[in-house]
C-alpha cells in the first residue's frame, strides 16, 4: 500500500469534477461557504473520509451528519435549510400580521399576544436554519436542542412569507406541515408560533401556543432559528 501520487490525486480530482451534477447543488442551501471555504480543514477531513471509503458515503461515519452554518445534526433535529431575512426597506408589522383573503390569516390570540410588540421593523440580514424534526416532540424536548439563542424575531419571519408570497422558493415548509418559531412577548415569556400553508385556500395560517399547549409536534414539521449558535 503506498501514498497517492500528484498524478493519481490530479486524476480523482478530475474525474469529481467532470462527473458532479452540479446543477443539483445549490450553493446556499448546501452552506458551502461556511461549511467549506471557511472551514477548509474540516472539509479535507470529511473528503479524506469519503475518498478512503472508495468514494462511497459510509453511513457510519461523520460525513453523513449534516451541519449548515455551524447548525449540526443531533438525534431529534436534522438541518435542511438556509435562508436570510432579507429585503429592502421597513416592513410594517401591524400591517403585515392583518389576517386578508388570499394571502394570510392570524389568528386573535397572535395579534394580541404580539401585538404590543409589532413595530416597523428593518431587514436583518439575518441567516436562519431550519431543521427537519425526525421524531414527534413536545416544545421542551425541542427547545433543549436548540442553540441556546434560538428565539426568533418577528419581523424576520414576515420577510420569509413575504418571499414565498411572491412566489419565490424559501425556506418554509408549503407543503401543509408546521414551520414552528419560538418567539419571547413583551413580558419575556416564551411561545411557539406555527406557520402553515394551507394550498386549498392559498392562505398562510399563523397560530400561538403556550409552551406545550399543542403536545408533541409531528415528526416532518421543521424547526426554524438564527444560525447564530452551535447545537
Amino acid at each position: 500500500m503506498g501514498q497517492i501520487t500528484a498524478d493519481q490525486s490530479q486524476a480523482v480530482m478530475a474525474t469529481l469534477m467532470q462527473n458532479t451534477r452540479w446543477s443539483e447543488i445549490d450553493f446556499v442551501e448546501c452552506g458551502l461557504q461556511d461549511g467549506v471555504i471557511r472551514n477548509a480543514e474540516e472539509a479535507g477531513y470529511q473528503f479524506a473520509l469519503f475518498l478512503k471509503n472508495g468514494g462511497r458515503v459510509n453511513a457510519g461515519s461523520a460525513i453523513t451528519s449534516r451541519s449548515l452554518c455551524g447548525v449540526k445534526e443531533t438525534a431529534l433535529l436534522r438541518p435542511v435549510a438556509t435562508g436570510v431575512a432579507s429585503g429592502g426597506g421597513d416592513l410594517d408589522e401591524v400591517t403585515f400580521f392583518r389576517s386578508r383573503a388570499g394571502g394570510i390569516w392570524v389568528s386573535p390570540s397572535f395579534r394580541e399576544k404580539f401585538g404590543s410588540t409589532f413595530r416597523k421593523s428593518r431587514a436583518s440580514d439575518r441567516k436562519y436554519v431550519a431543521s427537519e424534526l425526525k421524531q414527534s416532540a413536545n416544545d421542551t424536548v425541542i427547545r433543549a436542542d436548540l442553540p441556546g439563542a434560538h428565539l426568533s424575531k418577528l419581523g424576520d419571519i414576515a420577510r420569509f412569507i413575504k418571499v414565498q408570497r411572491g412566489g419565490k422558493k424559501g425556506i418554509l415548509l408549503n407543503n401543509g406541515l408546521a414551520n414552528i418559531f419560538y418567539v419571547e412577548d413583551e413580558n419575556g415569556q416564551v411561545f411557539a408560533v406555527n406557520f402553515r400553508w394551507n394550498s386549498a385556500v392559498r392562505t398562510w395560517f399563523v397560530v400561538v401556543w403556550k409552551l406545550g399547549e399543542h403536545g408533541d409536534w409531528n415528526a416532518g414539521n421543521q424547526v426554524l432559528c438564527p444560525s447564530n449558535a452551535v447545537l
